[in-house]
């Protein structure tokens, strides 16, 4: 009956570029309902009854093969959680590696704030900034490492993108007192974030080439 479920995933999938995304997709779902499968079949649930409460468990996966041929698919919200229902495993690997990656990052930042402020006479009046481009930081790794949550990615470059701006902008403002001209940085960001957003996600060729780079 499993070799029936992959059956029914190629069919629905037939006729798709085989990027890595779209491989990596395919196998969440088809892991995802042969352990439902399993699960059914331990309560007693007969073949046929488990396969087809599995394969209805899946939800329509039309939305998601169209995203895969390239097609111009609106993000609904239904549509978005069902995304992360196929990618729940990995997307909770995703968090659990940015969470052991803040445990060690924020003390080592606190700890550089602490050495410069005591080491560079003066510096506690700036060197506060030392947060704002490590927040930065840490949303830029977040976006590297989280693949399978569109959501949370644009969570993430927005944040590495907002918070870089406004350390920049007080990096310059402190270097060369010119309050009245630094302000122009906030544009640049705006115009940052719109063509990253644009180049990132509203490309398929884009996305499928951030999923072979990880």
């Amino acid at each position: 009956m499993e070799s029936k479920i992959y059956d029914y995933i190629e069919s629905v999938f037939r006729g798709i570029p085989q990027t890595e995304r779209a491989t990596t997709i395919k196998s969440e779902i088809f892991q995802n309902l042969v352990e439902k499968y399993r699960d059914l079949k331990q309560e007693g649930k007969s073949d046929d009854e488990a396969y087809a409460i599995a394969i209805s468990s899946g939800g329509d996966l039309t939305g998601i093969a169209a995203d895969l041929r390239g097609e111009n698919v609106p993000y609904s919200y239904s549509y978005e959680k069902q995304f992360e229902k196929v990618y729940e495993k990995q997307y909770k690997r995703e968090k659990k590696r940015c969470n052991t990656f803040y445990s060690w990052y924020w003390p080592v930042v606190a700890c550089v704030y602490l050495l410069v402020g005591f080491l560079i006479r003066g510096a506690w009046a700036y060197s506060w900034i030392l947060f704002l481009a490590a927040a930065a930081g840490a949303n830029l790794y977040r976006f590297f490492v989280v693949k399978s949550n569109i959501r949370a990615r644009r969570s993430a470059l927005n944040g590495a993108v907002w918070t870089g701006t406004v350390a920049i902008y007080f990096i310059l403002s402190f270097a060369t007192m010119r309050w009245d001209v630094t302000w122009l940085v906030f544009l640049l960001g705006v115009a940052a974030s719109n063509i990253l957003h644009a180049v990132i996600f509203h490309s398929g060729d884009s996305e499928d080439d951030e999923e072979e780079e990880e």
